[in-house]
């Protein structure tokens, strides 16, 4: 019985019970993970991160190894695309399934190491297909019709209200042919309820068509895309450890820091004080100059500018009316702060050819919004500067208390006088203080990754923080002009 609090459930293995155990020489047979094996990896960028792990198992029973799946119910062994959940103290905190089982002979020639890799479940939503289908009338009759196009919303709809509405289609999708199907599925995804949108703005995008049939991310993509393109909020995407679908706004940085330690560099640190802070280490910042662009050329499928009514006509007299810098008021620019150095362009292609309209839809002032939303703020995000990457690593526990197994749980900061007991999550702003890096503020968790300490259970945390340009909202520019 494990005397931690962490537990490996895999559906259909060892009768669901924990195989991250201690192994007991009564039970060769039983599978159990090499802790020093176990790699998750939790990402805040919609990813979803990743899971790892190797598996023991000392004798092979007769009706063959854990890792052999089985085509009947009957029989032991792993299910396909297994579901897999990492618990500390009875709590999911990671949900995926099996995508890939490398199993060879133990180094005595007995029994099996199996490495096993997890994806997370938001990698399943490529594994699940929205179509319209078709319906009968009252009378039961199918009329001849187009089963591929649908549309959800109307003009008014927001780009929640419409993510409701495409989750519902996609659970009534894959019940359409097996209610089975649609049962085992929702263990990963939880097709059947409505998506969580926190605290998140909604942004209304109207009436979305899809022309034909697609798996869900794909047609997920296309909502955030068109919410994003309206109120230029970055929008994020998972699955939560209960299945449930997650949309949400990337919020700005809070006023206190939401991570359970504060990062600082001097010996005085307290964990246990109110808020907590630790001493990181490998504390390290990465400047990408490579993503940095500061002219967008936008090229269309049409190059007469006479189609333009505002330039025909004589309003907009700029020699390059589609082309937008970061540092430039508008019309022609962002409106940022000029920096010092070279100036790297990009185009950004429009493929359809644009309608000649009148105010206020002209191709030369959707263009001018639209770089805006592209070149960001001169703080966050920023595309005309070096992305900021900041990596550092969590090590140690404490002799007693919530952190004997890696120092985990803090006080973080909510009020001016209150304070809350966290965990670590990808996701969170964490505040670091580094004179000598230049960091002295508040920074977004992109990713982190969970192992333990070898030859224990003591847990060991490396982050990495940064700055992530803007998505480029290309089929905004299209819809918006075409």
């Amino acid at each position: 019985m494990a005397t931690h609090p962490f537990a490996i459930l895999v559906d259909g293995v060892n009768g669901g019970a924990n195989i991250l155990d201690d192994y007991s020489t009564a039970s060769p047979t039983t599978p159990w993970v090499d802790p020093v094996s176990v790699r998750l990896k939790q990402d805040a960028s919609g990813e979803g991160g990743s899971f790892s792990f190797d598996v023991m198992q000392v004798k092979t029973p007769v009706g063959g190894p854990w890792w052999k799946s089985y085509n009947t119910g009957t029989a032991t062994g792993v299910y396909d695309n297994a579901r897999v959940r990492f618990q500390v103290s009875g709590t999911t905190t990671f949900l995926g399934y099996i995508t890939q089982i490398e199993a060879r002979l133990a180094e005595n020639g007995v029994g099996t190491r199996a490495s096993v890799t997890v994806s997370p479940a938001v990698s399943f939503l490529d594994r699940i297909i929205v179509n319209k289908g078709r319906k009968a009338d009252p009378s039961g009759i199918y009329s001849l019709e187009n089963t591929w196009m649908f549309a959800l919303g109307i003009s008014s709809s927001t780009d929640q209200a419409i993510m409701t509405a495409l989750v519902a289609k996609a659970d009534e999708t894959m019940g359409r042919v097996s209610a089975s199907g649609r049962t085992a599925n929702r263990l990963m995804v939880a097709t059947n309820t409505t998506p969580d949108y926190g605290s998140s703005a909604a942004a209304t995008i109207g009436r979305q068509k899809f022309t034909k049939p697609g798996t869900l991310r794909s047609f997920m993509d296309t909502i955030k895309e068109a919410a994003q393109s309206e109120d230029g909020l970055q929008r994020r995407y998972w699955v939560k450890p209960n299945g449930q679908i997650a949309y949400q706004t990337v919020s700005a940085p809070p006023t206190y820091a939401n991570a359970p330690f504060k990062i600082i560099t001097t010996p005085n640190f307290n964990t246990t004080a109110q808020p907590s802070t630790i001493v990181a280490r490998e504390l390290s910042v990465s400047l990408d100059h490579d993503s940095i662009m500061k002219k967008a050329n936008f090229v269309m499928s049409e190059g007469w500018s006479k189609l333009d009514s505002k330039i025909s006509g004589g309003a907009y007299t700029v020699t390059d009316p589609y082309s937008r810098v970061y540092d430039a008021a508008a019309p022609n620019g962002a409106g940022m702060t000029t920096r010092a150095g070279l100036r790297p362009e990009t185009i950004i292609e429009v493929n359809p050819v644009p309608g000649r309209a009148a105010s206020p839809n002209f191709w030369s002032n959707k263009i001018t919004s639209y770089a805006s939303r592209y070149f960001g703020t001169n703080t966050y995000p920023n595309r005309a500067a070096p992305v900021r990457s900041i990596s550092f690593s969590i090590r140690g526990a404490a002799a007693s208390g919530t952190n004997v197994y890696g120092y985990s749980e803090g006080y973080k900061q909510t009020g001016p006088s209150s304070y809350l007991l966290t965990n670590w999550e990808a996701g969170q702003y964490v505040s670091i203080v580094s004179a000598d890096l230049d960091l002295n503020g508040l920074y977004r968790i992109e990713q982190m990754e969970m192992s333990f300490e070898s030859g224990s259970m003591i847990r060991k945390f490396d982050f990495t923080c940064e700055r992530v340009p803007m998505d480029a909202l290309k089929r905004w520019l299209r819809k918006a002009i075409g």
